[in-house]
């Protein structure tokens, strides 16, 4: 009888009820450390890490440490920003099972943490506000530094990143990776910079996309094919509307194709002044080299007549006053232009394309049948039409011909994709007698070579900074196109995915503040809720007992003494 009374006693006892609930509250806490729901509420799903991310990230074979400097003094207009930045970093460190360490960091106010700066090479930059009330400006800290084993990468100013994701995952991909590919420039053979100098029109560099692409390739190197061979880390060539393109270009343009290398060409045989505004035929040495290949860059300039209202040219009437013109040579192609089915084109919303040519693909030289895969990647709008040989790009002079023109209009590919072996240019003619004497012909291809070819120079160039109105994102959207095909011929298709994500902004769902009251209750009701719903089960089920020990004790009680 006593061992029944010590039972009754403990499951009616509400000390012990109270120390269980207490041990259940702590072994749930212990128990789901580590274990968190997250839901992005941002309009674009900013704040979503994609695969691509994940998959560097949990791959990676020794821990990345991520130390982000940010000082707590800052503009209030900048104040959400920063704090969406370092949510987005928490994400991104959440999602990469513990491979990577963040660490923030206030230089204002520690000063180990300023001296760690100072040795990454990060400083202050001034940040300020400016409106009607008032100005304010000072300096601070909103820089990121990675570390992977010994390398470190910096991005400076993570306040004017678009692709933070992409900046972040791309420089631990770069880091990682000991097997670093290069891209390379054909020098020396055109107008075409990748850096502004003086003397150097806008329209003839290439410093914006030069900028993108070194985020994660490194510098470009600039190589004269001409005077010296094509590097064997080089894996990417660019080629930019060459002047001439000699026997000994060809030679080792044919021989990087012939290993497996991949060539970006941006060239028309139209030579385009700027000066005069006319355009006629040019050199066709880079013209003839590629239709050994299957790619023929037409002869003529496109005009889309169905864009020339979307991108005009403002012609200056008086002090005040500016007229805009149609101008079809500046073709922006829409989303419905581009090949939503290749990783290139795939979710890019659109294309500037100016002063281009169109370009053809002929599938007597690569067919399916010979194990190529060939697909446009850009195209024209069905009101287009092809000027041949000498046209006037004057702005006045095609708008007083634009009702005038009476040629087929159709669609024209302006950018095209060609990957498999490619047959030697040289496999039937001669070495040129300026190649090296101990120089060994590769006739057959050992590994597939891709060729992506667009009709226009200028897609690449930084034209739109100082000529387009009316197109802020003409630059951004061909950059995104560029450097999406720079990482689909790397075999890096899911980086490309990543650059098109949009800038980190705030851009949130309104919430109503009944909505964020209704959101706060809850996140403090439903954990409390479901102790205090164990806790009162556990209490009915102890009466319960109870009760039925003490009927279970009477019945023995009453049988015994029967």
């Amino acid at each position: 009888m006593q061992v029944q009374d010590l039972i009754k006693n403990f499951q009616e006892s509400k000390k012990v009820t109270t120390v269980l609930l207490v041990a259940l509250f702590l072994a749930l806490n212990y128990l789901s450390y580590g274990i968190y729901l997250r839901f992005d509420l941002s309009q674009e799903g900013q704040f979503r890490i994609t695969q691509a991310s994940k998959n560097v990230l949990r791959n990676l074979q020794d821990p990345v440490i991520v130390e982000a400097f940010f000082s707590t003094d800052v503009p209030p207009a900048f104040v959400q920003q920063i704090k969406n930045i370092k949510d987005f970093l928490k994400e991104y460190a959440a999602n990469s099972r513990g491979k990577l360490k963040l660490l923030f960091l206030d230089p204002d106010n520690d000063k180990d943490a300023r001296e760690r700066a100072s040795a990454l090479g990060i400083q202050p930059t001034p940040i300020g506000q400016l409106d009607v009330k008032k100005q304010e400006f000072r300096s601070a800290y909103y820089s990121v530094a990675l570390s992977y084993g010994e390398k470190t990468e910096t991005i400076a100013n993570v306040l004017q990143s678009r692709e933070l994701e992409y900046e972040l995952t791309a420089r631990i991909r770069k880091m990682s990776n000991p097997q670093e590919k290069r891209i390379g420039f054909l020098t020396n053979h055109g107008p075409f910079q990748l850096f502004r100098g003086q003397n150097i029109p806008l329209w003839h560099t290439m410093q914006s996309f030069t900028q993108r692409v070194q985020l994660l390739y490194g510098d470009i190197m600039q190589i004269d094919t001409n005077s010296q061979e094509i590097p064997p880390e080089v894996s990417v060539m660019l080629v930019i509307a060459p002047d001439r393109f000699s026997e000994l270009d060809r030679l080792r343009f044919d021989q990087f194709l012939m290993r497996g290398g991949s060539l970006i060409v941006a060239a028309s045989p139209m030579n385009v002044n700027l000066q005069n505004f006319m355009a006629s035929v040019g050199n066709t040495e880079a013209q003839e080299f590629l239709r050994h290949y299957g790619i023929d860059t037409g002869s003529d300039m496109l005009l889309d007549l169905a864009s020339r209202g979307s991108l005009p040219w403002l012609q200056q009437i008086d002090f005040f006053t500016v007229q805009p013109l149609p101008y079809p040579f500046w073709i922006l192609i829409g989303r419905s232009g581009l090949n939503q089915e290749h990783p290139i084109g795939e979710g890019l919303f659109g294309l500037f394309v100016p002063y281009t040519s169109s370009v053809k693909i002929d599938g007597n030289v690569v067919s399916a049948e010979k194990g190529f895969k060939t697909t446009f990647l850009a195209k024209t709008s069905a009101e287009t039409i092809a000027k041949q040989n000498f046209v006037f790009l004057d702005p006045r002079q095609v708008a007083s011909m634009l009702e005038t023109f009476e040629e087929t209009r159709t669609d024209y590919q302006v950018a095209v994709y060609v990957r498999g072996k490619f047959p030697s240019y040289f496999a039937n003619r001669p070495l040129p007698k300026d190649a090296p004497k101990d120089f060994t012909l590769q006739k057959e291809a050992t590994a597939d070579a891709t060729i992506v070819a667009l009709g226009s120079p200028y897609v690449f160039t930084d034209l739109p900074v100082v000529s387009v109105i009316g197109c802020r994102e003409c630059l951004e959207a061909n950059l995104s196109f560029l450097l999406s095909a720079v990482d689909v011929l790397n075999g890096m298709e899911e980086l490309a995915q990543l650059r098109k994500k949009q800038k980190l902004a705030v851009s949130q769902r309104a919430i109503s503040k009944t909505q964020q009251d209704i959101l706060t209750f809850l996140a403090y009701a439903i954990p409390l809720g479901i102790l205090v719903g164990y806790g009162a089960r556990r209490v009915m089920r102890r009466k319960k007992l109870s009760r039925e020990g003490v009927s279970v004790m009477v019945r023995v009680q009453g049988g015994s003494h029967g």
